[in-house]
């Protein structure tokens, strides 16, 4: 079964896509083993995480919850699964489920839900050998780093040596001086480097071209002949201006006066190509080029006309050269950047993602059974793939052979694809929304749906289209559905004056003809939609931020909390600066900057830590680490150091004498010889010990998964980490976390698939969106133009109608178009319950497609004075009393629903988790430790980690420790209780074979074995402290400190018989367990 489901903006597409997959796995007692069989493929990792949480959560309430405990998401899903398997009911859908969560808990790996990115990523590196790449290739994901260190070397490399590689860089630099009259390339040379390894079209034509013999001289000998072919329409533009000349006429002889025939010439003579159209209507004509009533103007005529007429022609001929092999400049200096990235990628062993699609492209193309799917296309029979408007072409004829393996199981395997052509946008990152336009409409566009065998197409085709909206409000609902069925017919919805007004509705029609939704009974007449446009006097930048700054005061005087709003935006640049202004405001505000790494303290603090270890007399660092801890720390201060001034901080940077003693003076102990011996990881651990840093602050965790990834992709040294962290780890950002009280600013493009209950669109206009710069032409037998080049780059612009290619210049036109008002649809369809739009002046300025222009007329077309009604469904707006440049509609009276946030001490009583008590629970509940308590978690926390422990009471005293003044003593005490005791010593002695709090994963009959006084409850894996590898015998230690309760004792007595089960059930021998109680010297036998 092939399905498509056209899912509008709160649409419940989510909720369809769980209850499709939970529907197949539900159908029989079997089918439950068919999660193993499915691949659910979305396009960003937060969309992976969701869709894993959506099913695990329903099917935790399916299994834990009775029917009417279950939430409105949850009823509405259960409704689903039985529609499509009437079969079910509720006691078969709790039993499956429950079979299902288990099999998926133990098989996670089998729960195929994958970014298309990471699928295919998956394919290349199963398949490397064969595709002839690196086993141990490194994945690049964004290749900004590496575009920055091919300019340089591109720049390096220009010297008397290289004239061909100076000769293509100063040809691009004039060239970019002439059009855009700047010298600086670096934006133009980043342009390039994207039109390579950002665009799917480039991938087939750089690699023919790359294979053609003497592509250089190839090259050359066209820009030669282009150079030759310019000159001479120079020199005949400046002979004709001298035959004028010659017979005594003057610009005002000639037809067109001084801006016709005389002034074309002059431009020519310059360089200047365009021929204005009363020129080319002249020459059409045959009309005389020399006034009448000049002297002699018919001899002066026909000797002129014949060297005029050539000259003209010859123009042509040199604009229609220049059309179609003006960018060979280009194309040279792009083979020269493309060479430079092959020599990064083979030097650093990358593989860079964008190359994914076109590498298995490529191994489709030579075999008629792709040989990568072999493994994958029998293990899958069900693929669902979300977002498909952001699926490109490339993806899609991957996917093709997949899905045709599928279809062909018959009934019981189904490919279902959902998708939003009004939410395209992403096409600068190869989404091509075309295709799904296409798969929803199959009687015009069977071309499309050509992986459906046979008579697939009628019989076994379902398109589903979802209309309700269950996101927003009533009113918002009814505002975007009036507002873009109406677009049409504004003002300023004729976007380009190069593409006719009927092909401009063409194109709406068959994107926007599913626009309109239905509004579910509960969210009827609710919501409101306020309009701010500006004013005359504010600047633009001013206007923004004094409108946004109020509509957060008015929602947050409605009710609402500050983690309720999010600001869009268009662009980043415009997000840093509210965010700036909100923060200087007062508000707290959650953005792109704010969440990278950089922004935080603690992790600049470990960096400046980290630093100094490898650079000891680096006064930055040492500066750095002087400033967290006087500003973020209470370490103990002499009481002139208050007025410390900073010429003294920087004085104790700068000696290392005075440094220590600033440490020593606030009992800050930084051995760095110990520290230099500890990996990556330690050090960053023992920096989180001796500082008493936050180890669950998020960014400190994000910190730690980056260094792992570090560790993994390089060596692991200090040095490279710190390398990394200057290239890419100041600009890397957490994932928005949830529950913090903040406003969120986010793009527009960020935002997509999210909602937010007050939502403020600032954005005073913009017009189409962004054109493609260049277009690949295939060169074959039809084409213009003789070339041994089998691909052209042309400039996408109306010269392509010399190539019969200005339908895909006018298509271009028209996505662009699209491009604006899906940019505009995603934001309106955020909100939830309140949308603020802040936009331009209402007047309009006579320029087309601007959001501004198009909302004037719009509220023009739908004003009714206060209190009126019109009749219709949609009412009209109304004018606000007091700022005649604002518009309301919906209840203005609105206010957030009473009901608050849940917080920590409410929480527990609502959870029901099976297999979990509520004391494992309240560990995850933030509480203040005891001193007994950090105490014991230090001298834990050092024994666990001591390499090698001292063997006598002379090596104790001689121990160095960085752990804080206030600990040594206790973990002194701890050391010299083992090795005085006869009993302890050995387990402690110097060449044991020994393992340290390794982490043992129990299986699961072992799980099941496991009694409740030998389980450990809830936890996935076990630690046991100190486990000593005897010749005949294997002894678990775990260390416990204070003076443990009877109930404490079972309790850990129960724990360590628990790791002796484990161990024993892998084989070790004689395995028996002990307690090591802390300052008590006797041993418990267990």
């Amino acid at each position: 079964m092939f399905k498509t489901y056209k899912a509008s903006a709160g649409a419940g597409k989510t909720t369809g896509l769980v209850a499709e997959y939970l529907s197949i796995c539900l159908k029989s007692e079997q089918s439950v083993e068919q999660f193993r069989h499915i691949l659910a493929i979305t396009f960003t990792k937060n969309s992976t995480a969701e869709m894993k949480e959506r099913i695990v959560q329903i099917l935790n309430a399916f299994v834990f919850r009775s029917q009417d405990q279950w939430n409105d998401s949850e009823n509405a899903i259960y409704k689903m699964v039985v529609r499509l398997q009437p079969h079910l009911n509720v006691e078969l859908v709790r039993t499956r489920s429950r079979e299902l969560l288990s099999k998926i808990l133990y098989d996670y790996p089998d729960f195929s839900v994958s970014t298309i990115d990471s699928f295919f990523q998956r394919i290349v590196r199963a398949f490397a050998f064969e595709l002839g790449i690196s086993m141990s290739f490194n994945v690049e994901v964004t290749l900004d780093e590496c575009f920055l260190q091919t300019i340089d070397i591109l720049y390096n490399r220009i010297s008397d040596a290289r004239p061909d590689l100076k000769d293509h860089l100063m040809s691009f630099m004039m060239e970019n001086m002439e059009e855009e009259g700047s010298w600086r390339v670096d934006h133009q040379l980043y342009d390039l480097l994207a039109l390579i390894y950002q665009n799917e079209d480039a991938a087939e034509p750089l690699d023919q071209l790359s294979r053609l013999p003497n592509l250089e001289e190839k090259i050359k000998e066209v820009n030669d002949n282009l150079s030759k072919q310019r000159h001479e329409v120079c020199e005949m533009a400046v002979k004709a201006r001298g035959i004028c000349k010659s017979l005594g006429l003057k610009p005002e002889n000639l037809v067109g006066g001084k801006t016709g025939i005389y002034a074309n010439l002059e431009k020519a003579s310059h360089r200047e190509n365009k021929v204005s159209d009363t020129i080319r209507g002249i020459l059409d004509s045959g009309a005389p080029f020399v006034k009448t009533g000049t002297p002699d103007g018919e001899e002066k005529n026909r000797i002129l006309t014949d060297f005029v007429s050539d000259f003209f022609q010859k123009r042509d001929e040199y604009v229609k050269a220049e059309a179609i092999f003006g960018q060979i400049k280009s194309l040279a200096l792009l083979f020269d950047l493309k060479n430079i990235m092959d020599e990064i990628r083979e030097r650093d062993n990358k593989f860079f993602l964008s190359d994914t699609n076109y590498k298995i492209h490529c191994e489709l193309e030579e075999t008629d059974v792709p040989f990568i799917y072999e493994k994958v296309g029998n293990r899958y029979r069900h693929f669902f793939i979300d977002e498909f408007q952001d699926t490109s072409r490339m993806q899609w004829d991957n996917l093709i052979p997949l899905l045709k393996n599928a279809l062909a199981g018959g009934d019981d395997c189904q490919t279902i694809l959902y998708g939003d052509v009004k939410q395209a946008i992403y096409r600068f990152r190869n989404g091509d929304s075309r295709l799904f336009s296409a798969l929803t409409q199959p009687e015009a566009n069977e071309e499309y749906l050509k992986l459906l065998p046979g008579d697939f197409q009628r019989k076994r085709y379902q398109d589903e289209p979802l209309e309700s909206n269950f996101r927003s409000g009533g009113h918002i609902v009814d505002f975007n559905n009036a507002f873009f069925e109406n677009l049409p017919h504004l003002a300023g919805f004729n976007y380009s004056a190069d593409v006719s007004l009927e092909q401009h509705l063409a194109y709406y029609n068959r994107y926007y003809s599913f626009v309109h939704q239905n509004v579910p009974s509960r969210n009827q007449n609710k919501g409101l939609v306020s309009i701010q446009f500006k004013d005359a006097i504010l600047p633009k930048d001013e206007f923004l931020v004094e409108k946004t700054i109020a509509a957060v005061k008015e929602a947050l005087e409605r009710g609402y909390k500050e983690k309720d709003i999010a600001v869009l935006t268009s662009s980043n640049e415009n997000g840093s600066m509210l965010g700036r202004e909100l923060t200087l405001a007062g508000f707290h505000v959650i953005s792109a900057e704010s969440l990278q790494l950089s922004s935080s303290p603690e992790v600049n603090f470990i960096i400046s830590v980290l630093t100094y270890l490898a650079h000891p007399h680096d006064p930055i660092a040492r500066l750095s680490i002087m400033n967290f801890l006087t500003q973020h720390q209470e370490v103990s201060q002499k009481e002139e150091d208050s007025s410390e001034s900073f010429t003294s901080c920087v004085a104790c940077a700068t000696r290392d004498t005075l440094f220590f003693q600033w440490l020593t003076e606030r009992n800050i102990v930084l051995d760095l010889r110990s520290l230099r011996q500890k990996t990556l990881l330690q050090q960053v651990h023992a920096i989180i010990r001796i500082f008493h840093l936050n180890a669950t602050d998020i960014f400190v965790i994000d910190l730690i998964d980056n260094i792992l990834k570090c560790i993994q992709e390089n060596n692991g040294e200090l040095s490279s980490f710190l390398d990394w962290w200057e290239r890419k780890g100041r600009k890397v950002s957490l994932s928005t976390p949830g529950g913090g009280n903040a406003i969120t600013i986010n793009t527009v493009h960020k935002a997509k698939g999210l909602q937010y209950p007050v939502v403020i669109f600032p954005m005073t206009g913009f017009a189409r969106g962004a054109m493609k710069k260049n277009v690949w032409y295939k060169v074959d037998q039809d084409a213009p133009v003789e070339t041994e080049l089998p691909y052209l780059l042309l400039k996408n612009d109306s010269n392509l109608s010399y190539f019969n290619m200005s339908a895909d210049y006018e298509e271009e036109l028209m996505l662009s178009m699209l491009d604006h008002l899906n940019k505009v649809y995603v934001a309106q369809t955020r909100a939830m319950e309140m949308m603020f739009i802040i936009t331009g002046a209402p007047s309009g300025t006579g320029k087309s497609g601007i959001y501004n222009v198009l909302l004037d007329d719009f509220i023009h077309q739908n004003f009714r004075e206060a209190g009126e009604k019109n009749g219709t469904l949609f009412e009209g707006f109304e004018q606000d009393e007091k700022d005649p440049l604002r518009f309301w509609y919906g209840d203005r009276d609105l206010h957030k629903r009473a009901g608050g946030d849940v917080g920590v001490e409410n929480t527990v009583s609502q959870i029901y988790c099976s297999g979990f008590s509520l004391a494992q629970l309240s560990t995850h509940v933030p509480q203040t430790r005891t001193k007994e308590q950090e105490v014991g978690i230090v001298v834990h926390d050092f024994l666990a980690g001591l390499e090698e422990f001292p063997q006598n009471m002379e090596e104790v005293e001689s121990m160095q420790f960085t752990e804080d003044q206030k600990y040594q003593d206790y973990i002194r005490k701890a050391l010299e209780q083992i090795v005085s005791d006869e009993h302890w010593r050995p387990y402690f002695a110097k060449g044991l074979s020994v393992l340290k709090e390794v982490s043992l994963l129990p299986s699961r009959q072992m799980c099941e074995m496991l009694t409740p006084s030998t389980s450990l409850g809830s936890q996935a894996t076990y630690r046991p402290d100190r486990v000593v590898l005897l010749e005949n015998e294997t002894v678990v230690i775990d260390y416990k400190t204070g003076q443990p309760s009877e109930r404490s004792r079972e309790a850990y007595e129960d724990q360590v018989a628990g790791y002796v089960a484990l161990l024993s059930s892998m084989g070790y021998p004689a395995v028996r367990g002990e307690i090591l109680y802390l300052k008590m010297p006797e041993e418990q036998e267990v």
